[in-house]
């Protein structure tokens, strides 16, 4: 009996111990949650700070930046563009924060140096620079005050941003075809215009030559209003158009713009026959007054045409071919589809890009 007992008392021992060391676990696994909570909020502050720390550093160093940059304030603006000389002037504006009549200051693009001069309050000047070249990150303002010299790169400074080559691009879907003496094209086009930081357009068609003879134009920003309908709000609120709410936009209300693309049908037909020398009704048609359309080919061209309000005209072909004379038939091995891009500036200069 009594060895009984002192199983019982055992068994009882062991649980009182087995329930206290689970109460101890359940403590410790309570504090050791509260201590990681504790922990990812003190993680979670001191990123804060730190956040803020750099924050202020960035604004303390771009104070100090302009609080030791000797400029107030600067312009470069592009004038002019030449292609034939494959070259643009750009006007630069400078304000020095403190200067003399005896201060000279100069500007460096790369290492041609234009000389400014003063003209009131800023000092001026212009340079010619080459076409290809944006001189971004390397443009240095240089203040010269009798032999004490100081020189300030513009780090601010992105450049001049001319894309010529992505200015204009498209793509023709289907050839244009020839059915009874009838010039005709119905396709599809995609079309897309980036002026970068420099131009903006006006206009943009999509042209046919037949032999240099402008035949046809449409007007590809004509469905531009619908086509930007979501953006409409922003867009008057841009160009503070005044128009009523009811009253519709229409493409003109969105001109110029500086980037744009969308896809479009095309469609046109074109009689080869002169209309001076279309039949009367009941009589044969004089085959001598087909005679350039029969002894000699012709050459088809469709193109992108985009002009800026300034004079700059950008084209970009789509589709080119000859019209064969003996079979009537535009020849397909003539085909070309190669998207030749050429920009003309002010005076109508050339500039091919590949």
């Amino acid at each position: 009996m009594k060895k009984r007992k002192l199983i019982h008392w055992k068994t009882i021992i062991a649980v009182i111990f087995a329930a206290a060391g689970l109460v101890i676990m359940l403590m410790m696994y309570t504090k050791l949650k509260e201590l990681i909570n504790q922990l990812v909020y003190l993680q979670d502050t001191t990123n804060i700070v730190l956040s803020d720390v750099s924050g202020m550093q960035s604004s303390i160093e771009k104070t100090l930046k302009e609080e030791a940059s000797m400029v107030e304030s600067y312009t470069i603006e592009i004038t002019d563009l030449d292609f034939a000389g494959k070259d643009y002037e750009v006007d630069v504006s400078v304000i020095p924060k403190e200067y003399s009549e005896n201060t000279r200051v100069s500007v460096y693009f790369g290492t041609l140096e234009c000389p400014l001069t003063l003209d009131g309050y800023a000092y001026t000047g212009s340079i010619r620079l080459p076409l290809e070249k944006s001189f971004d990150g390397n443009v240095t303002f240089l203040l010269a005050n009798g032999k004490k010299k100081s020189t300030e790169v513009l780090e601010d400074y992105d450049g001049l941003g001319m894309n010529l080559e992505g200015a204009l691009s498209g793509k023709l879907e289907d050839a244009p075809v020839i059915r009874e003496d009838t010039l005709s094209l119905k396709s599809n086009l995609q079309f897309a215009l980036d002026g970068g930081k420099q131009f903006q357009f006006e206009s943009l068609e999509l042209v046919a030559l037949f032999d240099e003879e402008e035949i046809w134009t449409q007007d590809l920003f004509a469905d531009m209003a619908e086509t930007m309908q979501d953006d409409s709000q922003s867009w008057k609120a841009d160009r503070q158009l005044e128009r009523e709410e009811t009253q519709q936009l229409i493409a003109e209300d969105f001109l110029p713009v500086n980037s744009y693309e969308s896809e479009m049908k095309c469609q046109f037909s074109y009689s080869l026959v002169p209309q001076e020398n279309q039949p009367d009704e009941g009589t044969t048609q004089d085959t001598a007054a087909q005679e350039d359309l029969t002894q000699q080919n012709h050459h088809l061209r469709l193109f992108l045409r985009a002009l800026s309000p300034e004079g700059y005209r950008f084209e970009y072909d789509v589709f080119q071919g000859d019209y064969n004379a003996t079979e009537q038939q535009l020849d397909s091995e003539t085909f070309d589809w190669t998207g030749h891009g050429t920009a003309y500036d002010r005076k109508g200069n050339a500039y091919h890009m590949e």
